[in-house]
């Protein structure tokens, strides 16, 4: 069985979706590295 649901227009102005990226840039930390290379699809310096 499949529902369909489709979000109001406009919806995610009201909910203010992508504010916690605003205020803190993640930090890279050597020591804590796994080479997951997840960092990668996120980095705002271009990796």
């Amino acid at each position: 069985m499949f529902v369909r649901i489709v979000a109001e227009p406009g919806s995610s102005a009201v909910n203010e979706t992508g504010s916690w990226r605003a205020e803190v840039k993640p930090k890279f930390l050597q020591q804590n590295c796994i080479a997951c290379r997840l960092c990668y699809l996120v980095c705002p310096e271009g990796c």
